[in-house]
């Protein structure tokens, strides 16, 4: 899979590494706001899991920017 750069952007597939920060993110109500609501990291986990699985199924997904 491709990443895409530019001189102030970086999309890439996400990587277990990512979680970490993933779950403070969507653990701040005041980040997440507008999303869907808090999640415990074990939410995220299984969310990154799912990010994942559609890119190993039909080849596209979400990706995380830097």
């Amino acid at each position: 899979m491709a990443e895409v750069e530019t001189e102030r952007l970086l999309l890439r597939r996400w990587k277990e590494d990512d979680l970490d920060a993933y779950a403070r993110m969507c653990a701040d109500p005041e980040v997440i706001w507008y999303l869907s609501g808090t999640m415990t990291r074990e939410q995220c986990q299984a969310q990154l899991a799912r990010f994942e699985r559609g890119w190993k199924e039909r080849g596209l997904g979400l990706w995380r920017r830097r």
